[in-house]
């Protein structure tokens, strides 16, 4: 069995952030699949799980790349072009 370290990662929004079926991958690997959620202003939020999709994730809401499908909104505006 594989031993999978795993971090654990909060933060405040100050605005309304919504994924769409975001999926994450990296070469033939998904690293997220079909992901929905919506955040609210201020709402704290508690994410777990393997480095490599944290780092994706955090990335695609920080605007910093788009996910290889679906859409992330901020204040219903689409950023993930």
């Amino acid at each position: 069995m594989k031993s999978v370290k795993t971090h654990f990662h909060y933060a405040i929004i100050p605005s309304m952030i919504a994924l769409k079926n975001v999926t994450i991958a990296r070469n033939t690997r998904s690293l997220l699949k079909d992901v929905s959620l919506a955040i609210r202003p201020k709402e704290c939020v508690c994410v777990t799980g393997e480095t490599e999709s944290l780092s994706a994730l955090f990335r695609i809401l920080a605007t910093l790349e788009k996910p290889s499908e679906g859409t992330v909104e901020v204040d219903n505006v689409d950023v993930s072009i």
